[in-house]
């Protein structure tokens, strides 16, 4: 990936990485470190994500709303704990106390899950990505005039 957007940005063209991750804790934290771990392999690969664009799309509060996605109280790791509890090891990270703090103010502590199966379930994922490659071409097509 990083080779072909090094290839790409030689040729003159802004490189975009779409991501779409999780409504939860561990999904936005890897929003957070996503460019600090591409940029580790920097060197390694001669190039560097310094004017890359990352696109978080998908999974967000406004996504959830507006495709009507049921709320479930969920914040159990994959070792079966919960990131709730003061004596999970994550517990005081940043990353936990943000969306703890945030889903305060929101949905307290729940994971969106489809609320029935629609004849077309991926229609509205599809409908966000290409929403998310609009918006950059948008974005790339009005600072290149």
């Amino acid at each position: 990936m990083m080779r072909r957007f090094k290839m790409w940005e030689a040729r003159g063209k802004q490189c975009v990485l779409l991501y779409c991750g999780d409504h939860d804790a561990g999904g936005l934290r890897i929003s957070e470190f996503l460019r600090s771990n591409i940029a580790g392999l920097a060197i390694a690969v001669g190039w560097t994500p310094d004017n890359l664009i990352i696109d978080r799309f998908g999974l967000d509060y406004d996504f959830i709303e507006a495709n009507n996605l049921t709320w479930i109280d969920n914040l159990e790791t994959s070792s079966g704990k919960n990131l709730a509890d003061p004596k999970h090891p994550d517990y005081s990270k940043p990353y936990v106390q943000n969306y703890l703090s945030a889903s305060a103010h929101g949905r307290s502590r729940q994971t969106p899950w489809s609320r029935a199966p629609e004849p077309d379930a991926n229609s509205s994922g599809k409908q966000s990505c290409a929403s998310s490659r609009n918006r950059q071409s948008a974005t790339t097509a009005a600072s290149s005039t």
